[in-house]
């Protein structure tokens, strides 16, 4: 039986993260991840932003980022 992490590798990983955290850019960009254009972003993410800002958060300092996983033999190198 393939654990979880096997069924997840070459997927897209999406966090959404606040830009106005100074540790959070370098800490994901040093993994890989990049930000998504909000030209690019799905129905479904644009509902989830929609509702962010309706609860209240800033979303103009919120960013969605996004990395592919790269298989077990090809581990994350940071940069």
């Amino acid at each position: 039986m393939l654990s979880m992490l096997d069924t997840i590798w070459g997927k897209l990983v999406i966090p959404m993260r606040f830009l106005t955290l100074p540790w959070n850019a370098p800490f994901y960009s040093k993994l890989g991840f990049c930000a998504v254009d909000e030209t690019e972003l799905t129905t479904g993410f644009q509902q989830i932003r929609l509702k962010e800002m309706a609860a209240g958060l800033p979303i103009v300092d919120r960013v969605i980022t996004q990395c592919v996983l790269p298989p077990p033999d090809h581990p994350v190198t940071p940069k």
